[in-house]
């Protein structure tokens, strides 16, 4: 199935089963991948305790102009120095490596590159916005002590990342990498179902086999992403670096590709303005017609209200009714339960409101969105807040951006405050 996708580089995603394996059993199988999957988090915390170590050892470092693998500096297309980022420096990035790998020298290379990589995209990411210290970036609130440095190493760690120039695709007859030895070997174990083979220990590990052969689950998947399966195989669309992931005691591979563009014929010259609404979620302002509120908000209300009289009519039944002081852990199941149809709730609201936006905009021949995203103030004014809902601002831009680069239309977002709020809305 599809997972998600990106909404830059417009990446999706598809979540394979592992099944049968090549000279192994699957049991066996699961345990060599539950291993590499804690040799993974090893480097990851031997990269990241570097990192840490090194920057508290030099607290003045500045960023210097970056160089190329010969030592000269490098300019962007404008001929401006391009400059190191203010995580880390290029030596202190070859130095995470060279921990990770002797940290870990029985994991495969490319995949100690990518857990490194992984630290590296977490060292230089923003701080969510509901951050109460004053560090923008996750490196400064580390050296802060306003975030911990982290434990990859937790129960809750439930994949490891794989590279995907080393994984190999075969269905329907076609792979999407040519390796003689390997191919010929991928054809003879599939037959006629679908395989996926990609590398997990190094030559050095002792491992009886150094990667994983295994047959992939296709026949429940729906048509549509056995043709995009089939795609990858041929080369037609471009496979990525993808995770291996355990999910309720199985083993999946989700293999991340690079979606092909979608042409639109919308008029670019219009413009669709979605903004928080007055006394309604959000409302959409289309040319040429009146400002359209948006999304079934008496509904998820009623919805949440529902679950929330469910709640506290277990929690009265728990204290005064019958029994009362027993059977604790079942109510808790219950009630996180009752917490994850919450959740999901508001998710589908969340993912209808983003298709309402998108059948207006294409209905309105609006081949551009802008977002306005409300400051922190103003999200206080919500109607979200005014309800007690707990929205997910932080991830609903990135999402509406990813729908809207999928559909064609062009996309861009911008701040809005309370004042100007005001002026849209006659009643805040």
């Amino acid at each position: 199935m599809i997972l998600a996708t990106h909404q830059s580089k417009r990446i999706g995603v598809l979540k394979l089963q592992l099944q049968a394996a090549d000279g192994m059993s699957r049991r066996r199988m699961y345990e060599s991948l539950a291993t590499a999957k804690g040799a993974a988090n090893r480097a990851k915390n031997a990269a990241a305790l570097n990192w840490y170590l090194w920057r508290t050892q030099n607290p003045r470092w500045q960023p210097a102009q970056r160089t190329d693998k010969d030592g000269l500096p490098k300019f962007n297309q404008r001929g401006e120095p391009m400059l190191e980022n203010a995580a880390l420096s290029q030596a202190a990035e070859r130095a995470m490596y060279t921990a990770a790998r002797a940290a870990v020298p029985e994991l495969y290379s490319l995949i100690t590159s990518r857990c490194v990589n992984d630290v590296i995209d977490m060292l230089k990411a923003d701080t969510p916005d509901n951050h109460p210290g004053k560090a923008k970036k996750v490196h400064e609130a580390i050296l802060l002590h306003e975030f911990q440095l982290g434990n990859y190493n937790r129960p809750q760690s439930r994949s490891f990342p794989v590279p995907g120039k080393a994984v190999y695709l075969f269905y329907c007859g076609l792979c999407n990498r040519k390796s003689d030895g390997i191919t010929r070997r991928i054809e003879a174990f599939a037959g006629s179902s679908a395989a996926v083979r990609f590398p997990v220990w190094s030559r050095d590990a002792g491992q009886h086999r150094v990667d994983v052969l295994a047959r992939i689950a296709v026949s429940k998947m729906r048509k549509a992403y056995r043709h995009t399966l089939r795609r990858i195989a041929a080369g037609d669309i471009k496979a990525l670096d993808s995770d291996i992931v355990e999910d309720g005691g199985k083993w999946f591979l989700h293999l991340f590709y690079e979606r092909p563009a979608k042409i639109s014929n919308l008029d670019e010259s219009r413009e669709a303005v979605l903004t928080i609404g007055g006394d309604n979620s959000f409302t959409l302002m289309l040319p040429d017609a009146t400002p359209r509120k948006l999304g079934s908000d008496e509904y998820l209300y009623a919805q949440l209200l529902r679950m929330i009289g469910r709640r506290k009519a277990i929690e009265f039944s728990t204290r005064f009714g019958q029994g009362r002081g027993h059977g604790r852990g079942h109510i808790h199941a219950i009630q996180s339960r009752s917490n994850r149809q919450q959740r999901h709730q508001i998710q589908a609201f969340t993912n209808n409101l983003r298709a309402d936006v998108m059948k207006a905009c294409v209905r309105a021949n609006c081949g551009k969105l802008v977002y306005r995203e409300p400051t922190l103030p103003l999200r206080k004014l919500s109607w979200f807040a005014q309800q007690g809902i707990e929205f997910a601002w932080h991830e609903f831009g990135p999402e509406l951006s990813r729908v809207a680069v999928r559909e064609g239309l062009k996309f861009r977002i911008d701040r809005m405050g309370v004042p100007e709020w005001k002026t849209i809305h006659s009643s805040p």
